[in-house]
């Protein structure tokens, strides 16, 4: 899988990854990124991380629109009528 990595890359341009007893050098891309094919296994823990991204986006769901439910005005509440002074009697 190809992976991006968001680690500043050394002062050759270039960002060594150790995995799997293989190093894996990330170069830069010419888009201001560095990149390396890395075995799935790898790329899932690498991940993990934080520090890298997979260099193809991947594909986003399309946003569904939720159906238009018309609004209606809320039902009129009833009046009721005010509490007289009265004290119910015990």
């Amino acid at each position: 899988m190809k992976l991006i990595c968001s680690i500043k890359p050394r002062s050759d341009g270039t960002v060594a990854v150790y995995g799997d007893g293989k190093t894996y050098a990330f170069t830069p891309t010419g888009d201001g990124e560095t990149a390396a094919d890395v075995p799935d296994a790898l790329a899932s823990k690498l991940l993990a991380t934080g520090n890298f991204y997979p260099a193809e986006k991947v594909a986003e769901p399309a946003p569904t629109q939720a159906a238009a439910v018309p609004v209606s005005a809320p039902a009129a509440v009833p009046a009721v009528k005010p509490a007289t002074g009265r004290k119910a009697s015990a």
